[in-house]
């Protein structure tokens, strides 16, 4: 375990390592599991404007001092991922309440603006059933979810609540992200850098986008090139290129771009519909100004979906000293090989969200 490498720190950081090797170990034995109850899982509603939603709130039997919403991310199986659920768990084994909610388009691979709005209401629910017993209040997002977290976060009722914000592997720029999938190209203090891209972004941004296209021929032929790439990345697809009309043409000829300094055109060539819901998921182009919670910023230098340059430039988005940003080589969005370096910077993460349990600030 990582206890072996941290000597003399106190209990808050034995617990920190506990977590971590926890996370680490999945449904699989730990410490903390041997040292701890197993918490419960129940499913809760709450109201998504006038439309009932489903989520699942984990809590120790003994107790919670803190709650926060765990964002999905882009998956199928949703609240329900085995990976999430271990997750959950080990939070409420540290005694944070956890609010799993079902968002319906990350499900489908689909990042919407309108997920904003439902992750608003699961926060806003949990700050007023407040499982967590007057403790902090926080948000937590993996990868694209980190989008229309930020953009719940505007929310008044969500801005004036929120304690603490994790982000881990997240955006800043969606114009920043649509480059690096599509080209491999990010920006570190202004110098470009390149990394093999994940294509799999190319995929859930046409998938997001397929009701914004209004000629019903394009949206069938781009569902078609996004499932069979999504099945194999060299799937062929030009048969379908072919027969698109102009709009399904731009979203096409931008996500097959290569060039990083032709994709600022290729955006400005996308239907109003496109850019709209685009801006609508780009935290850069509303600011952050709004936000006053504490933020926790995890990424992986090698993330082959999002690069870490995205957490750096939350970062400085983000008032001095609101936001602790921490690097780790081996965390490449989903795989890990974690360096002792790595794991101690995670510790030192791991640690930062313990501090967030306790009374609320007045």
């Amino acid at each position: 375990g990582l206890l072996v490498a941290i000597p003399g720190c106190g209990p808050t950081g034995r617990e920190a390592a506990r977590l971590l090797d926890d996370i680490a170990a999945g449904p699989a034995p730990s410490r903390l599991k041997e040292e701890t109850l197993a918490p419960i899982r129940s499913a809760v509603t709450f109201p998504v404007g006038a439309v009932p939603a489903q989520a699942d709130l984990y809590i120790s039997p003994e107790g919670a001092e803190a709650a926060l919403v765990l964002v999905p991310g882009v998956t199928p199986a949703g609240k329900d991922d085995a990976r999430l659920v271990a997750l959950a768990e080990s939070l409420a084994r540290v005694r944070f309440a956890v609010m799993v909610p079902d968002i319906p388009g990350l499900k489908l691979l689909q990042v919407r603006a309108s997920d904003a709005a439902h992750i608003a209401a699961a926060f806003r629910w949990l700050a007023e059933t407040d499982p967590g017993g007057g403790g902090g209040l926080g948000i937590a997002a993996i990868s694209y979810a980190v989008g229309p977290t930020l953009m719940a976060s505007r929310d008044p009722a969500v801005a004036g609540t929120l304690d603490f914000l994790v982000s881990v592997g997240g955006y800043h720029d969606i114009g920043d992200v649509v480059t690096f999938f599509t080209t491999g190209f990010y920006r570190v203090d202004g110098a470009w850098r390149s990394l093999p891209a994940n294509p799999y972004g190319k995929w859930v941004f046409v998938r997001s986008n397929l009701d914004f296209v209004e000629d019903a021929a394009d949206r069938e032929a781009l569902a078609e090139m996004a499932e069979r790439r999504l099945d194999d990345p060299e799937a062929p697809i030009a048969d379908l290129a072919a027969g698109l009309g102009p709009e399904g043409a731009a979203i096409h000829a931008l996500i097959t771009n290569t060039d990083r300094d032709r994709v600022a055109l290729l955006i400005a060539g996308l239907s109003d519909r496109v850019r709209t819901e685009m801006a609508a998921l780009d935290p850069a182009a509303v600011g952050l100004d709004h936000l006053s919670a504490k933020a926790i910023l995890i990424h992986g230098r090698r993330d082959p979906v999002i690069p870490f340059s995205e957490s750096v430039a939350l970062q400085a988005a983000l008032a001095p000293d609101q936001a602790d940003l921490y690097l780790v080589e081996g965390l490449m969005h989903v795989d890990v090989d974690l360096s002792l370096f790595d794991r101690l910077t995670l510790w030192r993460a791991a640690s930062d969200l313990l501090a967030q349990r306790g009374a609320r600030p007045e």
